[in-house]
């Protein structure tokens, strides 16, 4: 059903523009009436359109409204919608006013891009999804903002559980606890509170119109929460929810009920105080509201009373002519809460057509998703102040009531949404008395203290546990009394692991032993010794005598030096630390702390022996000559064991003096004399051994020292060191102590100190020099640490050794390593000489002869059963050595005999030996070769000949060389004959065979007998032979010989 109607207001004409609203909304429905109804409610839009009218904002256009009645049902919304849509001259819905009817109507728009502006005091919270509802404009509180706020109140109070109760009453297109239950769930699945958490949830509609189930409702939720959140249909409904709460005792301090409203009015949203009744019960009811917390929507402003007049006289008027057609509202009756909420849309919608107007036109005014764009911003509404976000939806704001301890409402909190985010913003100062006085002050728990069952609280002990207590208190006394013993016995084995530790540094004057004389037998050993540097350190411990400071004894059989103190001081629990960290200290540059005769008259502090004496004594009696090396090791052995002493508990020597600074039998110093601060608080020092002393040390008297004042010392050692005179060039100088000690304390520009000389053939590196005057600084500030110091001195020795003894050890080292190589290089030279000899003797004698003759055996001669033996010599030798000088001679032979030994090694032959002119060899000797021998004489012989074309006489080059050669083969005996220059000589006839053969033969031909013959023709075979027939052999008589042909002599014939 519908009708519609025509209202105009005239201006000045600048837009002749006809709105034509579509307005939805419940007509004579009982159910709705009161709160969404014509009657109370179609009034504001003439209240809301004077407005518009009266701030200029579309000052020349006309509205028309055509109103569409329904009862919030969805399929009767839609068509409502649809026809609105469809009829060209519509402009705008606005409504319904109900969550399922305006879902509806929100979805229809969306699918034509129409313009829904929905009013109503609380909606679903399903609207306000922009991407689902884009042209929806609402100025209604959706029902999730509710749930924020009443959990950004529960975190703000720190309750972590609680519960919710509901009862639905109203038309369940308009049920809003409904919505509230739906939403509670949601937002408590969701992640966005993970410390809330839900423990009781109850429809308790049934219970309000039924005493007994309600009391039953609530007492179960006694026993699982606390915080209780509620929400009613019915203002009847509150009054009859805090009767029950008061009857069941359930509104003591610890319980806290928020109630959720929709009315922006708290505690009296019809006019009248929830617990006001006829039942005389109201003032005690009245009390159990202050256990009682509402949350509502903000109060309508100041003016909302004339805007109720203005809205019901409205109705009188054009277009309505409520008494005309008879539908006005009954005397004294208000304008619905709801009534603002329209009057605020259509205002919103005025304004986001004036505004579409002007940026687009008036022809997109029905562009829904424009219009929604248009409508953001901030507006002074008549159901409070508004603030629209640009996809249409409202802001809400919620006011907290309490009641004070008069029973009247008090706002607590104002809460609002801001950039997302919920914000509480308390109206009180001090929540205690402000929040909290009827709860004695004292914000309730979550959760009770006993726990909601009780058992968190177990019966009073006393009750429970008396034999338990009983036993208790004994077994407490007795372990007390376990304890104290323990205590005790821990007092006592602390005071005797003192004593122990004691006995660290604790020495017996009975345990000091002095050396005894030595007998005749050891002087007589030490007299065998060479130098001071030989003799055994009790030799030296023996030859010491006791001075006036210091005593040589023996302890446990180690020599030590006992230092005598002249005062006896008492040694408090401090000192006996400080001695048991000394005994425990060990370093290589300190000289070890042995300990403490307390129990001698001097006391005695004893430390190890060291060989050398101390650097004082070194210097002074120049018992070594000192080089770069040896000055910069003393030097950074001083330094190590400073450092050492710098980064223990002692932190300072006090005293250091090259007399404190040892030297073993390493030649490595060794500081003495640290610690034993009670000695040195005790003991006046002389002016001898102040010159070491820093000037502030001297200003001030100070008998402890300093590790600034430490480095000064370290200083004036390192000059006596590289100077290698006494410290200040005592007893040299002019100067006494006394003047030393006198200057240095006064303040001077520049301050007095040693002279920095250095020996002429000593090469000192500058940079130690500039070290040393840092040092030496009249102000501590500017002398370096012992650790810079210390780095400083290693990158100057960073590749040599630690100390002197180790840079020996190193040389020596690498001494030997040169040594190695050396002799390994000899031996190898050896080797190479051997070699040379080798092969000379090898040339000389068969390599097994040789070999026997190095070993020292005996050579046995050897016989053969078979060899070819070769002799051959110069034709006309004679006359062509009268032809030359001896050295020609010789230098002709060389060179023959040259090429014939390399021809030689070419053939299993050996050389035996060459006379004069004649040249011997054999083959099958030493080394047996079968019957190869003669063809490797034959060969032999070949070569020798054709080598003798070429071969010129150096001084004769004209001159040619020829040779005879003779050779015969048979048994012979070879050995080595003689011991000076031994021989390797053939015996027997087949050598004066051989030698006849040659003899007998012709110039340039090989003449051989005929043992030869055969084995070079039948058994070897290859070779051709000539017969010379008899020839008669001196010593042989008549012999059948042959000429054995050479490969020119076959080619030639």
């Amino acid at each position: 059903m519908y009708f519609f109607m025509v209202y105009c207001i005239s201006g000045q004409v600048n837009l002749d523009q006809n709105l034509v609203v579509g307005v939805i909304m419940p007509y004579n429905q009982s159910d709705l009436e009161g709160s969404m109804g014509y009657r109370r409610t179609a009034g504001a839009l003439n209240v809301a359109w004077k407005r518009v009218q009266a701030e200029g904002i579309l000052p020349t256009s006309t509205i028309e409204y055509r109103f569409y009645f329904g009862a919030c049902d969805e399929t009767e919304a839609a068509g409502q919608t649809i026809s609105i849509i469809r009829n060209a001259s519509m402009d705008v819905v606005l409504g319904p006013p109900c969550s399922s009817a305006a879902v509806m109507a929100g979805l229809i728009g969306g699918f034509y891009d129409f313009p829904i502006y929905v009013w109503s005091n609380i909606l679903t919270s399903d609207l306000y999804d922009s991407e689902r509802f884009p042209t929806i404009v609402s100025v209604a509180i959706n029902t999730n903002s509710f749930i924020k706020a009443a959990a950004s109140i529960m975190t703000y109070f720190g309750w972590e559980e609680f519960a919710f109760v509901y009862g639905l009453r109203k038309n369940t297109a308009v049920a809003q606890c409904s919505f509230f239950q739906s939403d509670i769930d949601d937002f408590i699945a969701s992640s966005a509170n993970p410390n809330l958490t839900l423990t009781y949830k109850r429809d308790i509609t049934a219970g309000l119109d039924n005493p007994t189930i309600l009391a039953r409702n609530l007492l179960n939720m006694k026993n699982q929460a606390r915080i209780v959140i509620g929400c009613f249909e019915s203002t009847a409904d509150y009054r009859t929810f805090a009767k029950t709460v008061m009857e069941n005792d359930l509104d003591t301090d610890e319980f806290v009920y928020i109630l959720i409203l929709t009315q922006s009015r708290g505690y009296n949203p019809q006019g009248t105080y929830f617990w006001e009744g006829t039942d005389g019960q109201a003032s005690a009811i009245q009390n159990t509201f202050k256990n009682i917390f509402v949350i509502d929507v903000q109060n309508p402003n100041s003016s909302f009373e004339t805007f109720n007049n203005d809205v019901i006289q409205s109705l009188h008027d054009a277009p309505f002519y409520c008494d005309t057609k008879g539908d006005c509202p009954d005397a004294n009756i208000n304008s619905s809460v709801q009534a603002s909420f329209l009057a605020d849309a259509l205002y919103i919608y005025a304004t986001a057509v004036n505004r579409t107007i002007e940026n687009e036109g008036i022809g997109y005014i029905r562009n829904g998703t424009l219009l929604v764009n248009r409508s953001r911003g901030n507006f002074s509404g008549y159901s409070g102040d508004i603030r629209l976000t640009s996809d249409g939806e409202r802001v809400p704001v919620f006011e907290y009531y309490g009641l004070d301890t008069n029973g009247m409402p008090k706002k607590l909190f104002v809460i609002q949404e801001i950039g997302g985010q919920t914000i509480l913003e308390p109206t009180f100062t001090n929540e205690a008395t402000e929040v909290w006085m009827n709860y004695n002050n004292v914000r309730p728990s979550w959760k009770p203290t006993c726990g909601f069952d009780g058992s968190d609280c177990p019966a009073p002990f006393m009750q429970k546990n008396y034999g338990y207590v009983i036993g208790g208190v004994l077994g407490i006394a007795l372990v007390i009394v376990f304890f104290l013993l323990i205590a005790y016995y821990m007092y006592r084995s602390k005071q005797e692991q003192s004593a122990n530790l004691d006995k660290l540094w604790r020495i017996d004057a009975v345990d000091l032993i002095k050396p005894t004389e030595k007998n005749e037998a050891m002087k007589s050993m030490r007299s065998i010794q060479s130098g001071v540097s030989s003799t055994s350190t009790r030799f030296t411990m023996d030859s010491k005598r006791d001075t006036t400071n210091h005593m040589f004894v023996y302890f446990h059989g180690e020599p030590v030096v006992a230092r005598k103190h002249k005062s006896a001081p008492k040694l408090e629990m401090r000192d006996h630390y400080e001695l048991r960290k000394m005994s425990q200290l060990d370093h290589d540059n300190l000289c070890r702390f042995i300990g403490v005769c307390l129990n001698n008259s001097p006391y005695l502090s004893v430390w190890k022996y060291c060989g050398r004496r101390s650097l004082m004594d070194a210097i002074e009696k120049s018992t070594v000559q000192m080089d770069s090396f040896f000055i910069i090791s003393l030097i950074r052995d001083v330094v190590e064991g400073l450092n050492a002493i710098h980064t223990s508990d002692f932190q300072q020597h006090g005293y250091l003096t090259s007399k404190c600074c040892l030297i073993d039998e390493r030649w490595q110093v060794k500081i003495s004399d640290y610690g034993l601060t009670a000695f040195k608080r005790s003991e006046l020092r002389n002016p001898p051994s102040l010159i070491w002393c820093a000037p502030e040390v001297l200003r001030e008297n100070d008998l402890i020292g300093s590790a600034k004042g430490d480095v000064y010392s370290l200083a004036i050692i390192a000059s006596e060191v590289i100077s290698q005179r006494p410290p200040w060039n005592l007893g040299e100088a002019e100067l006494d102590a006394d003047e030393i000690v006198y200057r240095v304390k006064k303040r001077s520009n520049p301050p007095f100190r040693p002279e920095l000389t250095v020996d002429a053939n000593i090469e000192v590196n500058p940079s130690l020099l500039v070290l040393i005057r840092d040092c030496w600084s009249d102000d501590p500030e500017d002398r370096p640490k012992i650790a810079v110091v210390r780095n400083v001195l290693k990158a100057m020795h960073n590749s040599k050794s630690g100390n002197l003894m180790d840079h020996v050890f190193s040389i020596l080292e690498q001494y030997a390593t040169n040594l190695e190589q050396e002799v390994e290089s000899r031996t190898r030279e050896l080797a190479e000489e051997k070699k040379k000899a080798d092969i000379l003797l090898y040339r000389m004698l068969p390599r097994t002869v040789a070999d026997k003759l190095k070993l020292g055996q005996s050579v046995e001669p050897e016989g053969y059963d078979s060899v070819t033996i070769f002799f051959s010599d110069v034709v006309s030798f004679t006359t062509l050595a009268s032809r030359c000088t001896p050295l020609q001679v010789v230098n002709l032979l060389n060179d023959l005999y040259t090429t014939f030994d390399t021809i030689i090694d070419e053939h299993s032959c050996y050389k035996v030996e060459t006379i004069g002119d004649a040249y011997l060899c054999a083959s099958g000797l030493p080394t047996r070769n079968g019957n190869m021998h003669a063809r490797d004489i034959a060969e032999m012989s070949f070569g020798f000949l054709r080598s003798l074309r070429t071969f010129r006489v150096p001084h004769l080059p004209n001159e040619k060389v020829n040779i005879r050669i003779g050779l015969h083969t048979g048994p012979c005996v070879a050995g080595v004959v003689g011991l000076t220059m031994p021989r390797y000589c053939l015996f027997g006839d087949s050598v004066n065979t051989a030698s006849r053969m040659e003899s007998n033969s012709k110039p340039g031909r090989i003449h051989i007998s005929s043992e030869t013959n055969h084995y070079l023709v039948n058994i070897i075979g290859g070779y051709q032979t000539e017969s010379r027939g008899e020839v008669l052999i001196k010593g042989k008589g008549v012999m059948e010989t042959y000429f054995l042909l050479t490969p020119e002599e076959l080619e030639n014939q």
